[in-house]
């Protein structure tokens, strides 16, 4: 049988959990993340256009070796990179991410 005890009991684990959760959608209790210096900033561009290079000569390669059969399918690579080369502690942007996807 129910109670009105039971039911006020799901009323406040329900409502506890949606302002958990609210809580969560805004940021929790993290703060804005530093800022870059102009170092930083340069290497991650120099590390994001060399990889992209690196890629879209090997990208050609194949697809002139194959008479356009095969080619690389390069999903968000531009965050990818820029994860990579920034945001080097992010979880996203592991080795593991990188080559078995997330």
């Amino acid at each position: 049988e129910i109670t009105r005890k039971s039911v006020v009991d799901v009323q406040y684990a329900s409502k506890a959990k949606g302002m958990k959760w609210w809580q969560k959608v805004k940021g929790g209790h993290a703060s804005n993340s530093p800022s870059f210096n102009n170092i930083q900033c340069m290497w991650t561009f120099v590390g994001v256009w060399i990889t992209h290079v690196i890629l879209s000569w090997l990208d050609y390669f194949i697809i002139s070796q194959t008479a356009g059969e095969y080619q690389l399918l390069m999903g968000p690579l531009g965050a990818l990179t820029t994860l990579q080369f920034n945001l080097t502690a992010a979880p996203a942007s592991q080795p593991r991410n990188a080559f078995f996807s997330q």
